[in-house]
């Protein structure tokens, strides 16, 4: 506070000392210096210069770290928003990464559960096989007789001639399994339907069908036979009759 009382001082000293310079060009009597006024006022000017240059570059200093610490600040501010923005691309290549572990876990159950189906698949294909083999072999005849021991052949009377016993009248003779190179699905055996280039599952169901059904009217009946699609039964119309 004593500073401060010291400074007005001067400055008012300095004020008179302006103003009697100013009256003495102008040609006015210049006022004799207050009574108050120390007799030390030409060496307190120069005091006050310095202070005004000291508060100056103060002022300066304080201006530049102010703007130094703006600048600063937007460096910060721009530092944090990058570091925001890093941390935001960090997370969802994270949740981008477990969705990534979620899919392939899911894609690796979906292919055991394939591999366990196909395997099934396989099996139930070969009990079928052998379902339709075994039914094929029933159609044919069933099982082969038991082997009987060899006996010695009896005599004979000669052998007399004995004239065809022609059809009785009404029935219809069934036509012979071949005709004119074309195998009949309606009497063909087992083997004669595999020479017909029909797989043994074709020629199994062609069999059942015809057991169960009564026969085919046409060769286009074999599309009810599960596995004849319309292709299929195109393609063996000229092998097969009916």
């Amino acid at each position: 506070m004593a500073g401060q009382g010291e400074s007005a001082d001067a400055e008012e000293r300095l004020r008179e000392k302006v103003e009697q310079i100013k009256a003495g060009q102008a040609g006015a009597p210049v006022a004799p210096p207050s009574a108050e006024a120390p007799a030390g006022l030409g060496e307190v000017a120069p005091d006050l210069a310095d202070a005004e240059r000291r508060l100056q570059a103060d002022r300066a200093t304080r201006e530049q770290t102010l703007g130094d610490a703006e600048v600063r600040l937007r460096e910060l501010e721009a530092r944090a928003e990058a570091a925001e923005r890093r941390a935001a691309f960090a997370e969802q290549l994270a949740n981008l990464r477990a969705e990534e572990g979620e899919q392939e876990r899911r894609l690796n159950e979906v292919l055991s559960r394939i591999d366990r189906a196909e395997h099934r698949a396989q099996m139930a294909e070969l009990r079928a096989e052998e379902a339709e083999r075994t039914a094929s072999e029933a159609l044919r005849g069933g099982s082969a007789p038991a082997a009987q021991p060899p006996q010695p052949p009896p005599v004979a009377p000669a052998p007399q001639a004995v004239p065809p016993t022609p059809p009785p009248s009404g029935i219809p003779t069934p036509p012979p399994a071949t005709q004119g190179g074309l195998v009949n699905v309606n009497t063909a055996g087992f083997e004669e339907l595999r020479s017909a280039e029909l797989s043994v599952t074709q020629a199994t169901r062609v069999m059942a069908y015809r057991e169960r059904f009564g026969g085919y009217g046409s060769i286009e009946d074999l599309t009810r036979v599960p596995g004849f699609t319309p292709d299929v039964v195109e393609a063996l119309r000229g092998r097969l009759t009916t």
